[in-house]
């Protein structure tokens, strides 16, 4: 796992800097190094996983209830 940038032609090393940074940002190599650098006890991970679900199941259901009121907002009743 790893990030590979070759300078192109004459490109400052700014650019380059940029370019790599970019790169980390996408394989997630900052993010995986965040997480590993500090023990998490199991216990805490899972609170933690179970916090996050919650959330994701609320944004879910927030997300069901627009499409629901979207959908009944376009029917005519006479």
């Amino acid at each position: 796992m790893g990030v590979k940038i070759t300078a192109r032609g004459h490109e400052n090393i700014e650019s380059i800097i940029k370019r790599f940074k970019r790169a980390c940002e996408r394989s997630d190599i900052i993010k995986e190094y965040k997480k590993h650098k500090v023990y998490e006890k199991p216990s805490d991970r899972r609170k933690r996983e179970k916090i996050s679900r919650k959330k994701n199941y609320q944004r879910y259901l927030k997300e069901l209830r627009r499409t629901d009121v979207d959908e009944t907002d376009n029917v005519n009743c006479f």
